[in-house]
């Protein structure tokens, strides 16, 4: 399969080096990456166009981009000023196209559950651009669109199926001593995305691709979180009211089959 990742980030490169035996990978990023057995186009992706590719042919795209700050202006270069080029530079019918979004479109905040049929309603201006970006693919690739939205990424692993192995988990848990609202923390492993990213090509091959995804793992008040490597040092827990406030939202993962 003829497969297309624009963005060599901490999710697009590792995706190539799993695709690669298989498939035929081209890696588009602004700089040489340290990986062989690729296509590599190392141009900015504003500047893409339809003679990069040779006019190829690509069955799967992954756009999987990131700012270069995370002011509203870096996000709207990054995330909506980018789609124009990248679509007219690789759009074909034959093509499908798989756009990284982040579940920051939903804007509830008072302990809502969310899933993947929930209306996005950003209130924030940084995730107004993540969902312009996606209305933006929505409107050139039309049924051609796969949206994944993954909710916090953490780079350590789960220890079992309560808890992660996060040196940032672990560093608030020691810092933490009370809460004044009951906060609902969304987390996936970077690992997990990168693994689910790697099956949608079986997937796509099937024609099983879902319109939309959200990568989530654990739902759960981060107090409670917190608590269970704060037991793990012997210390108290973490204390919050019960009649506290609710804010962040709950999210439901969506299963890829």
């Amino acid at each position: 399969m003829k497969i297309l990742i624009i963005g060599a980030g901490k999710l697009g490169l590792p995706l190539a080096n799993r695709l690669k035996s298989h498939h035929q990978i081209t890696l588009v990023s602004r700089s040489k990456k340290d990986i062989d057995g690729v296509c590599q186009i190392v141009k900015d992706v504003k500047n893409l166009n339809k003679d990069d590719f040779d006019n190829a042919i690509f069955d799967l795209i992954y756009v999987i981009l990131s700012p270069d700050n995370h002011s509203i202006a870096g996000y709207a270069i990054a995330y909506v000023e980018s789609v124009r080029p990248i679509s007219q530079a690789v759009f074909c019918e034959q093509s499908h196209l798989i756009y990284i979004s982040s579940t920051g479109v939903y804007g509830q905040n008072a302990g809502e559950t969310v899933d993947i049929d929930t209306t996005p309603s950003p209130r924030m201006a940084k995730d107004s651009c993540l969902y312009s970006a996606e209305q933006l693919y929505q409107a050139f690739w039309q049924k051609n669109l796969t949206i994944v939205r993954p909710s916090g990424l953490i780079n350590g692993s789960l220890l079992n199926t309560d808890i992660f192995n996060s040196e940032r988990l672990t560093k608030q848990a020691l810092n933490t001593d009370k809460m004044d609202a009951i906060q609902w923390a969304n987390m996936v492993q970077r690992e997990t995305v990168i693994k689910n990213l790697t099956k949608m090509v079986d997937l796509h091959a099937k024609n099983l691709l879902k319109p939309a995804y959200i990568f989530n793992e654990i739902s759960e008040p981060r107090h409670s979180i917190l608590n269970k490597i704060r037991e793990k040092y012997g210390l108290a827990p973490i204390m919050v009211n019960d009649n506290a406030p609710q804010i962040g939202k709950r999210l439901i993962n969506t299963p890829l089959i």
